[in-house]
């Protein structure tokens, strides 16, 4: 291969892991540097600490106020010692039990495998080089056989950091951050790792305007390691139509101004909320995008124009979405248009015209509207078009959520850059949008 991701020297603390899923260091092989799973204070020991702190989270006591939600991803990882996918007092009981001796060792963690060794989650377009992909949270899974594996990648559309950021996961241990440039194109994910099924995932963190239009080319398979049955995919999926809330704009960062790095779609309301529900999440995001005129004052680069589209960015491709069928569409969208002044009545006409292009382009997706981490001054034309909409299809499923996180009156630990929600600000949303959807049973 032609370069190699740093290697890291063994992570001795969740903070040290931490750092490695902000993108601080790259490593060729994070998944044997995280601590095993149980030990939750990553002090190289399964200790009646460890138990007594997963015991804590799991009632909302850990530190005096955190609970499951609060977790890191590699603090849940640490501390879901069954593997069902919860932090509970039962993953507690286990950790104390091998603490003391009792039991010598955890659960396996089921997986169920796909019948592809390829899987890919989100939008793509067929190439000739490969198949491309920009949107934010676009996904690429594999399984393999062996000790590592490599990816071939390339990028164009260049952007001003001259580098786009993925997230990788291999197996089940949290992802770590990856710099692709436009001078490179084969990149190590993972080695000397024990000779195994793995799996490994790849999810584009940054949003298609500000990031690169990716080529994905295969995976690189090093001597005595081969393809093997990808992971399973959701059965269904939920469809995340907005702007720079939905993609995640600064989530990771504070202050202002603009750092790519610092948007992580994994960690974004809608990425979150299609986890909790077992689903998958398509998100379609471009910050400034507005639904009757965006930030810029364009009228003909608005949600509409780019809702159907499988690339923000032109190339030899079809680019034109083909197969989705999405279970659910979120329509986060009405702050820009609100913040350059737009009219009440041109967002009733517009927004009641693109619910019908939903629900013709999606028969049989229930439509949620959605005001959350920006204005919400247009809440109340959701609630017109729904009353609308219901009563021209009766049999419609059409909801308006209001999220409690909005921008002027959030707390500033929900608050990322230049007024976006922080990853805090997100779980929140998550959280009481997976509830609405619960609640109306359309997961």
């Amino acid at each position: 291969m032609k370069k190699h991701p740093k290697r890291l020297t063994p992570l001795s603390s969740l903070g040290a892991a931490l750092a490695l899923t902000l993108g601080l260091a790259a490593p060729a092989a994070a998944a044997a540097a995280m601590p095993e799973v149980g030990d939750f204070d990553g002090d190289g020991r399964i200790t009646t600490t460890d138990a007594r702190c997963v015991l804590q989270a799991s009632v909302g006591k850990l530190g005096g106020s955190r609970g499951v939600e609060d977790l890191t991803p590699e603090e849940f990882y640490l501390a879901d010692a069954d593997g069902d996918g919860k932090v509970t007092s039962t993953d507690a009981r286990l950790i104390l039990q091998a603490a003391v001796g009792k039991i010598p060792g955890f659960p396996e963690r089921a997986v169920a495998y796909s019948e592809n060794d390829l899987e890919f989650i989100g939008r793509f377009g067929e190439g000739e080089s490969g198949k491309y992909f920009d949107w934010s949270g676009s996904a690429v899974t594999a399984g393999f056989q062996g000790t590592g594996i490599g990816v071939r990648l390339t990028a164009s559309a260049e952007n001003s950091e001259r580098a786009d950021y993925f997230n990788v996961y291999i197996d089940d241990r949290p992802p770590y951050v990856l710099t692709v440039t436009p001078d490179q194109e084969e990149y190590t994910l993972a080695e000397d790792l024990p000779p195994a099924h793995h799996t490994v995932k790849l999810v584009k963190r940054t949003e298609a305007a500000f990031g690169m239009l990716i080529c994905f080319k295969g995976f690189i398979y090093p001597e005595g390691t081969g393809p093997a049955a990808a992971p399973a995919r959701a059965e269904k999926s939920i469809l995340f139509l907005g702007d720079s809330i939905t993609a995640g704009y600064g989530n990771e960062g504070v202050g202002s101004g603009f750092v790519l790095s610092q948007e992580n779609a994994s960690l974004t309301f809608g990425s979150l909320t299609a986890e909790a529900l077992g689903m998958e999440a398509t998100l379609v995001a471009r910050s400034g995008v507005g639904l009757h005129i965006s930030l810029g004052g364009e009228k003909d680069k608005t949600v509409g124009d780019y809702f159907d589209k499988t690339l923000y960015h032109t190339a030899t491709v079809t680019n034109r979405r083909t197969s989705e069928t999405p279970s659910i569409i979120v329509l986060n969208i009405g702050t820009n248009d609100y913040a350059v002044g737009v009219g009440d009545g041109d967002f009733y006409t517009d927004c009641l015209a693109f619910v019908k292009t939903l629900r013709r382009t999606f028969p049989g997706a229930a439509v949620i509207l959605m005001t959350g981490g920006g204005q919400d001054k247009q809440l109340y034309i959701f609630e017109k078009v729904a009353a609308d909409i219901r009563s021209q299809y009766p049999s419609a499923r059409i909801g308006v959520f209001e999220s409690s996180l909005k921008i002027y009156t959030c707390e500033p630990e929900d608050l990322g850059r230049d007024g976006h929600p922080s990853v805090i600000g997100h779980r929140k949303m998550a959280r009481e949008l997976t509830e609405f959807i619960r609640q109306k049973g359309w997961q």
